[in-house]
């Protein structure tokens, strides 16, 4: 087939890091979903773009010492109700905003960018709040709208786009919540009925065959305020997402 011009934005929680902790994305069926999906100009049928989220309160939390993702005696568990609403599905910071504005910025003045959101038919975002906040600062400026202030592309909230949970942070809100604050964003179309009030990764603790365990560090006294979500779910997740897009028609 030929290049199609237009392009699918994917509003992420985070980057797929190589790390020790993180999932390699070696495996041969990740490169044949990769291969299929974003092949060469004269192969491929979509054109995906990528942008990550802003820095967000956890992100801080995180950079302090003592506070640090495998640190002696690290928690995200807060008792402040203050504290809670900052770091539960962890909002954008002064510093986050500034950064979404800052790429709006960028969007509005580079021919290039301007190309690329001038192609979108598309754009998929998390539905964590702080993929949703940044895609409304950066992105959301710069796309013609109905006359009910609503961008003409569709912003549609793609649970299997969000970030991997490790921490609180990554806990999300259900939908009845989310759509109050972001009423242009389609939270119907890629979340299950089943899953408005829990759209995330959550333990199933009714199954005695698959039981928890800990994979984050905890040998010395880490505590968490959720179950993490193990790797192979993880990767199942992320070959979801690509056959998601796959199938997309845009």
């Amino acid at each position: 087939g030929t290049m199609h011009s237009a392009a699918v934005l994917l509003v992420l929680c985070a980057l797929f890091l190589a790390t020790s902790a993180f999932p390699t994305w070696s495996t041969p069926r990740f490169r044949a979903y990769s291969s299929r999906l974003f092949g060469t100009a004269a192969e491929s049928t979509k054109r995906i773009v990528l942008i990550r989220h802003g820095c967000t309160f956890m992100n801080e939390y995180l950079s302090k010492p003592g506070s640090k993702w495998g640190d002696a005696g690290f928690t995200d568990i807060f008792e402040d109700p203050e504290q809670i609403g900052m770091f539960k599905d962890s909002r954008l910071s002064d510093r986050g905003v500034h950064q979404a504005k800052r790429l709006g910025s960028r969007l509005g003045l580079d021919p290039q960018d301007q190309n690329v959101v001038r192609d979108i038919e598309l754009i998929a975002c998390s539905p964590l709040t702080r993929a949703l906040q940044t895609t409304e600062l950066s992105l959301v400026p710069h796309i013609e709208k109905h006359d009910d202030g609503c961008p003409k592309v569709p912003i549609v909230a793609l649970p299997l786009a969000s970030e991997r949970v490790y921490l609180v942070s990554d806990v999300g809100r259900s939908t009845e919540e989310l759509v109050r604050q972001f009423p242009c964003v389609d939270f119907e179309s890629a979340i299950g009925t089943s899953e408005k009030d829990c759209w995330w990764f959550t333990h199933d603790e009714s199954n005695v065959h698959t039981p928890y365990s800990e994979w984050r560090p905890n040998d010395e006294g880490q505590k968490y305020a959720c179950k993490g979500e193990p790797e192979s779910d993880f990767n199942d997740r992320m070959i979801a997402l690509y056959d998601w897009l796959d199938a997309r028609e845009e």
